[in-house]
């Protein structure tokens, strides 16, 4: 249940019947509308509502539990069917437009399954796409802008730097470092994102078209997303915030169709409070 639901529920609460008279203890009455006297709901005390939404909130927070991301085997990254294999018991997270009532006309299915190494995040993403299509050429350019893409946003739970790395279906990478939410408010349009532009080597990804899309298969070092050296060698244990974001295009149609593997409100993929959390597990 979202906050906003919860807070709904509290005012449905102020309006009972019941508790039209009812008064606490202690504390100052709340105002919520001139006196009248057929009705007598002039003041109350709020504090049951109050406490109420309180409650709820706190037993909403602490019932969404991480994601469990379980450890891969190695692999062999150069063989997609050892891949696939690989990443056949991880928890797949699937694309959607929560923010949407019904899904836009087009919309196209997919997921990413993850799991880790050692000091490094893997995913594994399988995206349906009946038309795939990039303009990239080059490294760190704008790929949102020019076709088919996948991005991945993540960072360390409770510090405020994360990345944002974008793979077209070609292989070309755009690679972002954000050092806190301020940062993405205080650029200066599309020009300010060079001071944020990274170059990540330690990162790897690869990709191929399929029959019915594409797929990607990515590797995310500890300390690229902890923009440090990490406090483990290993990522057990870790909780890391995490998003997946595409761009889909078609050749017939002006605009790509958005879409996202975490519950957003509005389509916007930096809302890192509705992201989703993975904790990584040994099993």
């Amino acid at each position: 249940m979202r906050k906003r639901e919860i807070f709904e529920i509290a005012v449905t609460l102020f309006s009972l019947p019941a508790l039209r008279d009812w008064q606490g203890c202690a504390g100052n009455a709340l105002k919520i509308g001139r006196h009248n006297r057929k009705t007598s709901m002039t003041y109350f005390q709020p504090s049951f509502a109050l406490l109420f939404a309180f409650l709820m909130i706190t037993t909403s927070s602490a019932s969404t539990k991480p994601i469990p991301c379980p450890r891969i085997a190695e692999v062999d990254t150069s063989d997609w069917k050892a891949i696939r294999h690989a990443f056949r018991d991880a928890p797949a997270l699937h694309f959607g437009q929560a923010w949407n009532e019904k899904r836009e006309r087009g919309f196209r299915k997919g997921n990413v399954r993850i799991g880790w190494q050692g000091d490094r995040f893997l995913y594994f993403a399988e995206l349906s796409d009946r038309d795939v299509t990039t303009q990239a050429s080059k490294r760190n350019q704008h790929l949102w802008m020019l076709g088919d893409v996948l991005e991945i946003f993540t960072g360390v739970h409770g510090r405020p730097s994360y990345i944002e790395y974008h793979t077209a279906p070609n292989g070309q990478i755009l690679q972002l470092l954000f050092p806190s939410a301020k940062t993405l408010q205080n650029l200066s349009g599309l020009n300010g994102l060079k001071s944020v532009m990274v170059i990540d080597d330690e990162a790897t990804v690869r990709t191929r078209k399929t029959r019915t899309g594409w797929e990607v298969y990515g590797e995310v070092p500890a300390a690229s997303v902890w923009a440090r050296k990490p406090p483990k060698a290993s990522l057990a244990g870790q909780v890391w915030d995490l998003h997946f974001g595409r761009y889909d295009y078609s050749s017939d149609k002006k605009d790509p169709i958005l879409s996202s593997t975490a519950p957003l409100t509005v389509a916007a993929y930096h809302r890192r409070h509705e992201w989703q959390q993975v904790e990584f597990v040994e099993h």
